[in-house]
């Protein structure tokens, strides 16, 4: 018999055994349908901003709702006001394929509550971290001394290293400090630097070659300018994959003129270092980097969340971000994360992306990605031999953008928003040198060509329309 509402009230926030047996087998069903039926179902939909408030309000009764009420509630008004980013013609800003390893993984480390910000509180989850730390640093040709730690993502991991850049490099006051960029680096990167101190005007944002890297010419250029203003250059952030057209900048070459300098060589890899496990040039490229960038929950196929930060040197990061306070005397012998992050309150983040390599191999992460780059390369062939639409980057590391014959920014965007609305696809568009197009990112190893063919054969029908 379910727990009437007095009963539940009375009791310390739990269900009963039978009614926890019950809502646990409903939601392994619904996780297992979903992933099974992702090729057939919609893409995914946005809610109607009046009819959501309205069906997720917040009136929390005093004595609680049945758990099938609130169960009802849930998959048949949030579920499907989402879009499926895992979805295999989900093409737009970065999916994320998932496997379901991973998710096991995760409701396993939330349903036990681990904890990884001490040895003290989890010596498990704390040499779980480390030894998957440890292999990713191999897997982008980081040295034995390099160390870093699971964050929530690419912003997340290049503030913490960004910190680390200052402290180490900018022996001087913050407005005098200056950092470079392309125009092509992610918002965040700059917004990092805005939260560290660093004024907007220094954060010097380069216009990007015909390839959209950053130039090592203007970076040199930039660098001796503001020497001779007497300003105080301390950082160069390169990138490794980025969002609009997956550019990767010279970072070998920016690596040397750091080291001349005496700069930091921050690399924010978010989308694309992960493909250094199949891409050796990548490898060979990120490993001159002082840090490093990536989110596992991209391109190494785990769920929300889990982004990395990936330091040469891991000394530096207990160096400057240990804590000490008197309730902090007895945390273990082992490696406690909390004096390594901004983070004291820790998820065991590395138990799902240990235990999928574990299931399924290093081999399989390697051949998925090696399928995002093969899907890119597809949908670029596709596009050059299409009567409409011209292609604007060729694909490079899962990404690929095109024009469309006659179509402004206004009409780019109503194409995009009628394949989502019709649940079929989704893409976005970008801005490159001053002109709107249509991108697409293809990492999900899932999609099929016949996917590729259909979404590209509507967008055909709709700029001919």
């Amino acid at each position: 018999m379910n727990m009437t509402n007095q009963s539940r009230a009375s009791a310390p926030l739990m269900l009963s055994e039978r009614e926890m047996r019950a809502l646990g087998e409903r939601l392994i069903n619904f996780i297992v349908d979903w992933h099974c039926g992702a090729a057939t179902s919609p893409v995914g939909k946005m809610g109607e901003r009046a009819m959501l408030e309205r069906s997720l309000a917040a009136d929390f009764s005093a004595a609680g709702r049945p758990v099938d009420e609130v169960w009802k509630q849930v998959i048949e008004v949030f579920v499907p006001h989402t879009l499926r980013i895992d979805h295999p013609r989900f093409f737009a800003f970065v999916p994320g394929p998932n496997n379901f390893v991973s998710v096991v993984a995760d409701a396993l480390a939330a349903g036990c509550n681990f904890f990884a910000g001490s040895w003290i509180g989890g010596s498990a989850p704390a040499q779980l971290e480390t030894n998957t730390i440890r292999w990713l640093c191999e897997a982008c040709g980081l040295p034995a001394s390099a160390g870093g730690h699971f964050v929530s993502g690419g912003s997340h991991a290049s503030l913490t290293a960004l910190m680390i850049a200052r402290e180490e490099k900018l022996r001087g006051p913050l407005e005098k400090g200056t950092a470079y960029c392309s125009d092509q680096t992610h918002a965040s990167v700059v917004r990092a630097f805005r939260i560290l101190g660093i004024p907007a005007a220094n954060v010097r944002v380069l216009t990007s070659d015909d390839r959209f890297r950053l130039p090592i010419a203007a970076v040199r250029a930039s660098i001796a300018d503001d020497r001779s203003r007497g300003l105080q250059p301390f950082c160069v952030v390169a990138n490794a994959g980025t969002t609009s057209t997956a550019a990767v900048d010279p970072i070998e070459e920016l690596a040397a003129l750091s080291r001349v300098e005496n700069l930091w060589l921050h690399v924010d890899g978010a989308y694309g270092a992960s493909a250094a496990l199949q891409v050796e040039w990548l490898k060979r490229q990120i490993s001159h980097a002082d840090s490093l960038a990536l989110d596992p929950h991209k391109w190494l196929f785990q769920p929300l969340e889990i982004g990395c930060v990936l330091v040469r040197d891991g000394a530096l990061l207990p160096q400057h971000f240990s804590m000490h306070a008197d309730y902090f005397d007895n945390l273990g012998a082992g490696r406690s994360y909390l004096e390594e992050g901004m983070q004291l309150t820790r998820a065991a983040r590395a138990l799902k992306l240990w235990m999928s390599l574990q299931v399924f191999g290093v081999d399989a992460f390697r051949s998925a990605i090696a399928r995002g780059i093969e899907i890119a390369e597809y949908v670029e062939q596709r596009v050059r031999r299409s009567a409409v639409l011209q292609v604007v980057t060729a694909a490079h590391l899962g990404i690929v953008t095109f024009r469309a014959r006659g179509q402004d920014s206004e009409a780019l965007l109503g194409i995009c928003n009628q394949l989502r609305e019709s649940g079929f696809a989704m893409l976005s568009t970008t801005r490159l040198k001053g002109e709107t197009v249509l991108r697409m990112c293809t990492i999900n190893p899932r999609t099929t060509d016949q996917d590729i063919d259909e979404t590209l054969t509507r967008i055909e029908a709709a700029v001919s329309g």
